[in-house]
């Protein structure tokens, strides 16, 4: 009778059901990365490319080709060695987001692009022990609506620097994306 049952509850639950089956094969496994000559490990989602040294980027993770004709893009880099408590303090965070905030507006005029809006800056704890300060924004650009995200990771005794870029259509997979760096683990 429990068989019958749970039978059941997937007829009643299909949603429920297919959010359970992505979850748990969402990711093609863990694969391992040097950069900068430090060993780290991060899950990619499946059918997701990740290469070293792409386009001058330490880390690359490219999801497959959209609808659009874009991708969900994750970068990463090595930004710094040394005290995360200082490198994420007050005056840490206040400097970050004026020069990132600064940085933005400057390279959307340059690129006659639109700004939407900042979105709030904030501490996050990721998985695995660290925490994160992530600066974001919401730009249009030739015509199409993106967000990024850039995310200042702790990571053992290091700082990593992590963006995402998503454009409009495909802003569904931000989780996606953000689950990728959350699994970071640093050696």
């Amino acid at each position: 009778m429990g068989y019958r049952g749970e039978e059941i509850s997937l007829k009643l639950n299909p949603f429920l059901f297919i959010l359970i089956s992505f979850t748990t094969i969402a990711y093609a496994g863990v694969e391992e990365f040097v950069i900068q000559n430090h060993k780290l490990k991060l899950e990619i989602p499946r059918d997701w490319m990740a290469r070293t040294d792409m386009l001058g980027l330490p880390l690359a993770i490219v999801s497959p080709m959209q609808t659009d004709n874009n991708r969900v893009v994750i970068s990463l880099a090595q930004a710094s060695q040394g005290d995360e408590k200082v490198l994420l303090g007050e005056s840490f965070i206040e400097a970050s987001s004026k020069e990132f905030q600064g940085n933005k507006k400057q390279w959307l005029e340059k690129n006659k692009g639109h700004l939407v809006e900042f979105i709030p800056n904030e501490i996050i704890p990721l998985g695995k022990g660290h925490r994160a300060l992530v600066l974001g924004y919401i730009y249009d650009l030739n015509g199409k609506r993106n967000t990024e995200k850039s995310y200042y990771i702790e990571c053992g005794s290091r700082i990593y620097f992590g963006k995402i870029l998503v454009n409009k259509q495909n802003e569904a997979l931000m989780p996606l994306a953000h689950k990728t760096l959350e699994s970071l683990q640093c050696f």
